[in-house]
């Protein structure tokens, strides 16, 4: 199982009617909650979501990336169940673009 924490949600502010919070970066400061395009670049030589990509594909290959699940059949209930997830890595998913 993997234990990834990919966001939280903004409480500080109301949720509209019908949705829930914002969820925003769980490392993002909040002095840039409502003003992402002023956040300072990590790398500027990373500028694009491509240099973003490569950068990554760079520094871990072979770390998992992207999950699949196949379709596995109806449960008695009629609900579609999924198989376990397969990963791609960083370096497998760069080969296929």
């Amino acid at each position: 199982m993997r234990n990834y924490f990919y966001g939280k949600y903004r409480t500080e502010v109301p949720a509209d009617e019908g949705y829930s919070h914002e969820i925003v970066h769980p490392k993002l400061d909040p002095n840039f909650y409502d003003n992402v395009e002023k956040l300072p670049l990590v790398n500027d030589n990373e500028d694009t979501l491509l240099k973003m990509f490569k950068a990554r594909v760079a520094e871990t290959p072979d770390r998992e990336f992207l999950g699949t699940r196949s379709e596995v059949g109806n449960n008695a209930d009629g609900k579609m169940q999924y198989g376990e997830y397969k990963w791609r890595t960083w370096s497998e998913v760069d080969k296929s673009a």
